[in-house]
């Protein structure tokens, strides 16, 4: 039986295979790297479902392998991605998203970790940034896609600044992707010594900066669930909560205009 540490360790393989397609120097080397990025893709699949519902790697696993075809068209081919392909990663993550935040919840209640819900958020940020992508750039100029490899990986020891994101945001396709915003979602804002980032890194602090007046924590700041936030982008949410989504939508765009 697979275990959950493969699952990360295959996880780790399949973003590596994808940073060596990117810088390959030839056809052949580039076909070659792309054919690991697909047979990892496959066995992680098939690793998923031996993976503890509360691991970490479950939710990036699903985040991540929908969202493989248009990282390959962006960051191995140099080419903008099609509508059909952002369109399948972003249903096929929401469903999967909303599967398994229901095993968990029943299995933990509201309560997840701070990491689980870190990574969750990310998941809502992700998917309500390329559900705007797909209603007002079909054309596949504005595209949203997970970071990967080194772009979200631990900078190095001792360095002031972290050049780290979450989401990246290709505009100009129709020339050389651009990669314009390079987005990196927290939870809420930490302690007396918060995380420094580099300035071209949009911070976003989902629970707070996507709350509304009305949503308030125990301090009376400005405050919403990662339960709640997922609720409303579930696929069998009601017109209300579509209605919030497409407000914190807004909120989220305002933040990187």
């Amino acid at each position: 039986m697979a275990s959950f540490k493969t699952l990360g360790a295959r996880l780790i393989c399949l973003e590596a295979a994808l940073e060596l397609a990117s810088d390959a120097y030839s056809d052949q080397e580039r076909d070659h790297f792309s054919e690991d990025i697909y047979e990892t893709a496959a066995k992680i699949k098939e690793t998923i479902p031996y993976a503890a519902p509360t691991d970490l790697s479950r939710f990036l696993a699903i985040r991540v392998l929908p969202n493989i075809p248009a990282l390959m068209k962006i960051k191995v081919f140099q080419e903008k991605p099609n509508e059909v392909q952002l369109q399948k990663a972003f249903d096929t993550h929401r469903v999967d998203l909303n599967t398994e935040n229901k095993a968990l919840r029943e299995l933990i209640g509201d309560t997840p970790t701070p990491e689980l819900n870190g990574v969750l958020a990310e998941s809502f940020v992700l998917l309500s940034l390329q559900r705007y992508a797909l209603k007002t750039h079909p054309d596949m100029t504005w595209v949203p896609l997970p970071s990967v490899g080194r772009e979200d990986s631990t900078g190095s020891e001792g360095s002031v600044f972290q050049p780290t994101w979450d989401i990246s945001v290709y505009t100009a396709l129709d020339e050389q992707p651009e990669l314009t915003y390079k987005v990196q979602v927290k939870k809420g804002r930490e302690g007396l010594y918060p995380r420094q980032y580099a300035d071209d890194i949009t911070m976003v602090y989902a629970c707070e900066d996507l709350a509304f007046p009305s949503e308030r924590n125990v301090n009376n700041s400005s405050y919403v669930s990662v339960p709640r936030l997922l609720r409303e982008i579930a696929p069998d949410a009601d017109s209300r909560a579509v209605d919030r989504w497409d407000s914190r939508t807004e909120k989220l765009l305002d933040i990187l205009n």
